[in-house]
This record gives structure tokens, sequence and C-alpha cells, in this order.
């Protein structure tokens, strides 16, 4: 097999889901995975999942690589944000990992194993902004915590100094140094196979970002007329109530309130009345009931009148993120050989 393998592995909170669903689909000659066979970066997502001691490598390469037998285009791209590494995760003993992307490392050692010399796609975000951006994922996931929270890992129990873990999700911004990581996926992979997009560059200018993409993957150039606007924060209204709102939302041991109204407060009732007689009345309205939440109704109604962007981190917060990062963001910019002080990384 003769192809091009190009791995889009975000980080998250920094435009996946914009380049994958409106950039790569229309790219000539290169078949985007996520649209063509999507249960190919979940075979990679699997083998991240194994122990690390026990994994076949051969059979999980002959299981993504078999899948390209069918693909006429010469260049080939997987991408999930979430090869990158895991962020707030939630352990057994009910506290979550404090420590965004601890295992980046094992991650980017297992995409060298599974793949052939492939070329790495990079998006990450301004650090102040991604805290933000994580912050607000908990958020609409019916999480009730404050920023101060947040940024204040720890337990109740133990030392005052235990910074890995945490009762709430929260989140320790000093692993953001961007610079580390590409170095070590220029280690890994080679320089000349890593290329960084920041995610202000995709965001401000973004015909420059997409000329830097191509010219990466030497393929024909594709610039859209028109840009959708996909996964926007709650505004500040929204967000005001989601925190007063959230508690009562019950979603099980993912969330760590203790609500009385389920996500989706119609559905349970319909899916009732469809098991004593399914009709297609019942069947419209199961649909439309999936889609109505507290996270619908705050982020796609709510959100379209009068829109204000909340201050999340408030100046304070930012700006000891912008000045633990500003020494650090400018070796990261020299590494990319990129000017970072228009989008305000120092």
């Amino acid at each position: 097999m003769n192809k091009t393998v190009f791995l889009f592995v975000g980080p998250h909170r920094s435009g996946s889901t914009f380049l994958l669903g409106q950039i790569f689909p229309h790219v000539r000659n290169l078949c985007n995975m996520r649209s063509h066979d999507p249960a190919c970066s979940d075979v990679v997502m699997e083998a991240m999942d194994e122990h690390p001691m026990f994994i076949d490598i051969d059979a999980y390469r002959e299981r993504i690589y078999s899948r390209f037998d069918s693909i006429e285009e010469d260049n080939v791209l997987i991408g999930n944000e979430e090869f990158f590494g895991d962020y707030g995760k939630y352990i057994s003993d009910g506290a979550y990992v404090a420590k965004p992307f601890y295992d980046n490392p094992q991650r980017v050692d297992l995409l060298a194993k599974l793949f052939d010399n492939p070329k790495i796609i990079m998006t990450p975000r301004r650090q102040d902004l991604w805290v933000e951006s994580a912050y607000m994922h908990f958020v609409h996931n019916y999480h009730t915590i404050t920023v101060d929270e947040f940024l204040s890992p720890g337990m109740a129990w133990g030392t005052s100094e235990f910074r890995t873990r945490s009762e709430k999700p929260s989140m320790d911004y000093r692993t953001l140094d961007w610079s580390r990581y590409v170095r070590n996926y220029q280690r890994v992979f080679g320089r000349e196979n890593v290329v960084v997009l920041p995610h202000e560059m995709i965001l401000h200018d973004l015909n420059d970002a997409l000329a830097r993409l191509y010219d990466f993957m030497g393929v024909e150039p594709y610039y859209p007329e028109k840009v959708a606007y996909v996964n926007r924060s709650y505004s500040a209204s929204a967000h005001r109530i989601a925190l007063l709102l959230n508690r009562f939302v019950r979603q099980g041991s993912y969330c760590s309130s203790c609500g009385i109204f389920p996500t989706q407060p119609f559905l349970a009732e319909i899916q009732r009345k469809r098991e004593v007689e399914d009709t297609r009345w019942l069947w419209f309205l199961a649909g439309i009931s999936r889609r109505i939440s507290l996270h619908w109704f705050l982020g796609q109604f709510l959100g379209k009148f009068n829109y204000k962007k909340p201050d999340i981190l408030g100046s304070e917060f930012r700006a000891q993120i912008l000045d633990f990062y500003r020494q650090k963001n400018k070796a990261y910019a020299e590494l990319i050989g990129m000017d970072l002080a228009k989008y305000g990384y120092y």
C-alpha cells in the first residue's frame, strides 16, 4: 500500500470539528476517514485503551491498513482530538485527573508504532482560551463548578498539595506548554513531518492557515466561500443560568450533581407510550425530544438572542496564565516559525 497517512491529532477544544467537517472533506485526492470510514479512528482509540504490555501491535496495524485497500486517493487522513490525550478524566475512585494530556507521550509513541512514517497536523490554542473552553465543556455537560474551583485542583482528604487528582473537574494549566508537545512530535516523527496551525490563525487568518496546511500536505488547495461557526459556547446569560440549573439535571455517575430531572425530560414518557403502541406521531415526537435538553435550550435557543461572550477567566486569572506562558510561548513561536504576538500569546 503506497499511501501517505496524515494524522490530525488535535488537541481538543481547538478547531477539530471545523477542520474535519468543513475543510478536509473537500480536499481533492485526500480520503477523509471520518466520512469514508468513521470506525477507523475507533480502532486507533481501541489500541490506545489497550494495556501497553499486552497490546498486539501487528494485529491493530492489520485492522487499520486493511481499511485502505479500497481507497482510490493517494492520501489518507485520520483525525480525532482524542489522539492527543485525555483531559479531565474521571477515574475509578471518584476523582478527576487534573493534569490535562498526561498520557500524550504514550499516545505519540503508539501512533508511531501503528503507522508508517505518518505526517502530523496540530492545532493548539492559546492557553487561557483553551482553559476557558475546557471549563465550558464541563458546564455544557451539566456540571456546576466555578472557574475558581476549576483552577484549584484538590481533594477534601490528603495533603493540600495533591494536584494530580481532584473531587471536581479541575485543571492544572501548567501542562499546556505547546512547545513541549511539538518537540516530542518532531522527535518521534521528524521535524519535516509535523505542521502546527495555531487555532487563532485558523480563526482570524483562515486562508493563511490553510495555505500553510496545503503546502505541508502537498495537495490541491481548497478555500471555502463561507464558513459556518461550530460549537459556539454559551452566552454570558446562558452560562449564569447553567450554573443555577445544572445541579438539577440527572446525569448518573458522569456528573457530580444529584439531579432530579433527566437530560431529555420528555423522551422517557414518549418511549413508554411507544412501547404500548408505536405510531408515526410518537416516532416523530421521540426524534424531536432527543434534541430537547437544557444544553439545547441554553446554547441553541437562548444563545441566538443578544449573544454576549462570557469572560470566564476574568482579568486576574487570564493575566496569571498568560504571564506564566509568556516566555514559553516565545520559544513555541520560534519553534514553529511564526510570530504569535499578533494573536496575544505574548
